[in-house]
C-alpha cells in the first residue's frame, strides 16, 4: 500500500485495518470517512 501512496493516500497514512476490535475497526473508519471527505472538499475548492 505504501508503494501506491498516491493513489490511497489516506490508507496509506492511517495503515491497513486488520484490528479485531469492532470500536477500533468502527473509529478507524470513520476517521477514513472524515480524511476522504475533507480531501474531497479541498480539491474542490
Amino acid at each position: 500500500m505504501r508503494a501506491q501512496r498516491h493513489a490511497y493516500p489516506t490508507l496509506a497514512a492511517h495503515g491497513h485495518p486488520s484490528a479485531n476490535d469492532w470500536d477500533d475497526a468502527f473509529h478507524r473508519g470513520l476517521g477514513y470517512l472524515i480524511d476522504g471527505i475533507r480531501a474531497n472538499t479541498v480539491r474542490a475548492a
